[in-house]
């Protein structure tokens, strides 16, 4: 799949989602939007770590600094 397809399949996917969020009521979002809170927290170090890795590979690759902060 190139890049267009990716794009074009991840705009669907939000569309849809769009849908569902607006149609369900307020407990609903909240706890969706603790559990996304709670799976962050859970990832934090994972996250961090990527994070590091991709700062790391600019800064090897010449990424200007601003877009590394």
């Amino acid at each position: 799949m190139d890049i267009k397809q990716y794009m074009a399949e991840v705009g669907r996917n939000a569309r849809a989602a769009s849908r569902l969020v607006a149609a369900a009521d307020t407990a609903a979002k909240n706890q969706a939007l603790l559990a996304a809170r709670d799976a962050l927290a859970d990832a934090r170090d994972e996250l961090a770590a990527a994070n590091a890795n991709d700062l790391a590979r600019g800064r090897d690759n010449g990424l200007a600094a601003p877009l590394l902060d």
